[in-house]
């Protein structure tokens, strides 16, 4: 039996796990926090949990699909055709096939460029000839200077806190044709973190030893090998030895603690920038309005994602209210001066709403930035360490960042072991 260090409690880690328990491997898994999950992990609030950052289930998400069909969450679903909206100037307006059509800051020219595209994205899967090109320069030939400087540029910043020329045209274009603004959604009624839970838990029931609040302060590698791994707990530091380790766990945070990595390859990962993220999930009287999701483009926040629009399973109205590379010294601001900053704003675009309570969360690493030379940096599953490996999203460039893709990561680096201990 082969034993195996994960990095990371996350999607990646635990799709890793699954896979390599199921196979007979003796797994030992480190999470840092109290949880698993990572930025999908819950808080209670009146009985009812609910994840830190923003959190659905996409139609095309199989893989967390068939682990809800596995662990019986598929029964009692929320289950919906979302609607999606973009704000300024105090305005919303709605993102639809027709509604696209009435929106007046758009020419009857501009809004045809901006349907084109839309459909082109639909038909055409395959974007790598768009490799090397800035989103600034292609949207300007695909929809114009207009659409691009009012509707891309805007949006963009808040998904990726860089301007359009430092992001990847591949990248975008591969978003638009994945539904995310029109598509159907779903939920488990029962939680999120009910997943986790239950995936936790069979993972245990398999032998797994799952290490929570214990953060791994460092990896040692010697003779190009990564052998000791040096971690907290609650009874102090301790030291393990591994056959193979798997990261997961954000480059910056693995860097701190690898010790004796090949310069050159350091140096690559550190080529890597991660983007901050700031949410407050937020309880209100009623409803903040008819859409799930809405881009907001000249607040402090970039999105507002209404929970119960979806899932409408609670005492209260729950909404994300969420920003991407945030201003530096937002992060030095106590929980309750964001709250104010927010919620004021939010007023202004929806003056009827009433808050009932709030829950700042802030992550360091929301995820990292796939800018024009993301491909060129982006490590593999494999490294130059045999018998260290990576999953999560830093290494699934350009597909889209998300929980699904995450947990697609960490089977497939589970399989490259399994490979190589079997040869």
């Amino acid at each position: 039996m082969t034993k195996i260090a994960i990095i990371g409690g996350g999607p990646a880690g635990l799709g890793a796990a699954k896979k390599l328990i199921e196979a007979g491997q003796q797994v030992t898994l480190f999470e840092a926090s109290d949880e698993l999950g990572g930025l999908a992990r819950s808080f209670e609030k009146d009985g009812f949990r609910i994840p830190i950052f923003y959190h659905h289930i996409l139609q095309f998400d199989f893989a967390t699909r068939a682990l809800m069909k596995e662990f019986n969450l598929m029964d009692d679903l929320a289950h919906k055709k979302i609607k999606m909206g973009i704000s300024f100037d105090n305005k919303v307006y709605e993102i639809s096939k027709i509604k696209t059509l009435f929106w007046n800051f758009l020419s009857l020219n501009d809004k045809w460029k901006f349907a084109r595209l839309y459909l082109k994205s639909k038909i055409k899967k395959d974007w790598t000839d768009l490799e090397g090109r800035n989103a600034h320069d292609w949207l300007g030939q695909a929809v114009g200077i207009n659409v691009r400087d009012k509707i891309f540029a805007p949006l963009m910043y808040v998904k990726y806190g860089i301007p359009l020329n430092m992001i990847s045209a591949a990248e975008l274009a591969m978003r638009l044709g994945n539904e995310e603004a029109t598509g159907e959604l779903i939920y488990p009624k029962e939680g999120l973190h009910e997943l986790y839970k239950r995936l936790g838990s069979y993972l245990e029931r398999k032998g797994a030893d799952i290490k929570l609040n214990s953060p791994v302060i460092k990896v040692n590698i010697k003779d190009g090998k990564a052998g000791a791994i040096f971690y907290n707990d609650r009874n102090g530091s301790a030291i393990e030895t591994f056959d193979f380790v798997i990261n997961t766990s954000p480059l910056p945070v693995f860097l701190r603690a690898a010790h004796g990595l090949p310069e050159e390859f350091r140096s690559q990962l550190e080529q890597i920038k991660y983007c901050k993220g700031i949410c407050i999930t937020a309880g209100f009287e009623k409803p903040v309005s008819k859409y799930y999701w809405t881009n907001v483009f000249d607040k402090p926040f970039g999105i507002t994602v209404e929970h119960t629009n979806l899932c409408d399973i609670y005492p209260w109205k729950a909404c994300w209210v969420s920003r991407y590379a945030p201003p530096e010294d937002y992060f030095a601001l106590s929980d309750e001066q964001i709250s104010e900053i927010f919620m004021s704003e939010l007023k202004k675009i929806h003056s009827h709403i009433k808050v009932l309570w709030t829950k700042v969360s802030r992550s360091a690493f929301t995820s990292p930035v796939y800018d024009i030379n993301y491909i060129k940096q982006m490590p593999e599953c494999g490294t130059p360490i045999k018998n260290l490996f990576f999953a999560g999203i830093a290494i699934t460039y350009p597909k889209l960042r998300s929980q699904n893709t995450a947990f697609e990561s960490g089977y497939g680096t589970a399989q490259k072991i399994l490979e190589k201990i079997t040869t």
